[in-house]
């Protein structure tokens, strides 16, 4: 009868400290320790100031990891877009991107190195003003899954043989890249191309 009380006493103890520990590692796990570099961007869909992005139609969300991890590999590829769509400085081609590399894309891969690659961003932004990126993305392993829309007015060149018409336009896609040794090592795109002629008047929307 005088053990009762201990072995009670020494239970709730026990019960509490495991709860204390289920909270704290719950309070870690909701609040990462590192992050992406461009957490805070407002062109990343899944940090604080990106919230209200919608992807490639309105209402729809961005996909988003939870908790978000640090990871160069999205870093990597985080720059690469916005340098070289946003900004058109095409020399990060070959800073990132290993010329034995395939382009697997609908715009015209499978292809070799980055010349295709190259000419699909010039092509947008010779057509295309005020571009702009927004973007979420994961990870696992050597793979990173980037979901991206790009935004511009087209009122510049024909695109796809399209008069400019002032609109803005959005084109969205996933892209998957695998990363090796600090380069990217291979590309696979799916990309609304229909979405893309349907906003340039070059096809009829299906509703």
């Amino acid at each position: 009868m005088t053990l009762y009380p201990t072995i009670r006493k020494g239970v709730l103890a026990l019960a509490c400290a495991l709860s204390m520990a289920g909270f704290a590692t719950t309070a870690a796990e909701a609040k990462p320790a590192a992050t992406v570099s461009y957490f805070n961007d407002p062109s990343y869909a899944c940090g604080p100031n990106g919230k209200s992005l919608a992807w490639y139609a309105k209402g729809v969300p961005f996909p988003c990891p939870s908790p978000i991890p640090a990871s160069a590999k999205r870093d990597l590829y985080h720059d690469f877009m916005h340098k070289a769509w946003v900004d058109g400085d095409l020399t990060v081609l070959d800073k990132y991107v290993d010329p034995n590399t395939y382009d697997y894309s609908p715009l015209g891969g499978p292809e070799k190195g980055t010349k295709g690659f190259a000419g699909i961003i010039s092509a947008f932004r010779a057509s295309l003003s005020n571009v702009t990126l927004q973007h979420s993305d994961m990870a696992e392993g050597d793979l990173v899954t980037h979901f991206w829309k790009l935004s511009g007015v087209h009122n510049k060149a024909p695109l796809f043989g399209a008069p400019a018409s002032g609109k803005t336009i959005e084109f969205s896609g996933i892209s998957t890249i695998e990363v090796k040794n600090g380069k990217v090592a291979g590309r696979w795109s799916q990309l609304d191309i229909f979405g893309l002629l349907v906003q340039l008047g070059l096809a009829k929307p299906l509703r």
